[in-house]
């Protein structure tokens, strides 16, 4: 249990210094990096990929759009949706902020011994693997089947 607590620590103390070091606070970097997936999402798509109520995701759109990192515009399929999209400068700190973060995972994977590598990613999908089916089994506890 220390241990998980140790890194959870380490992992939001790198989180808050990517976040000072992009200008971005961590919960609005979080949503920046859906962008990833694809170019453009409805406010609904936001809450449900950050795990966060419609009036969060609401207010952290918000947040990048007063940034100039979003823009909301209409949905073709919907004319009485919006969807959230990156500008240009979004999708430029996008890039920054993907590079950067692949440097950062290189540079601990180089912390490793070579022939560990590959252990300790298969031994961190597989504790991923094994948190989601908890989270999943609580929220049937919870909810009901």
């Amino acid at each position: 249990m220390d241990l998980m607590a140790r890194v959870v620590r380490c992992c939001q103390e790198q989180v808050a210094e990517q976040a000072a070091r992009f200008g971005v606070p961590p919960a609005q970097l979080r949503c920046l990096l859906l962008f990833r997936r694809r170019p453009r999402f409805r406010l609904g798509e936001i809450a449900s990929g950050l795990e966060v109520t419609r009036s969060r995701a609401t207010a952290l759109v918000e947040g990048l759009v007063r940034r100039g990192l979003v823009r909301k515009q209409g949905d073709p399929g919907d004319g009485r949706a919006r969807q959230v999209a990156l500008t240009a400068g979004g999708a430029r700190l996008l890039r920054e902020v993907e590079a950067y973060l692949h440097r950062l995972h290189r540079r601990l994977l180089d912390w490793l011994p070579p022939e560990e590598r590959a252990r300790v990613l298969e031994g961190l999908s597989l504790l991923e693997q094994a948190m989601e089916r908890m989270k999943q089994a609580e929220d049937r506890e919870c909810f009901g089947p």
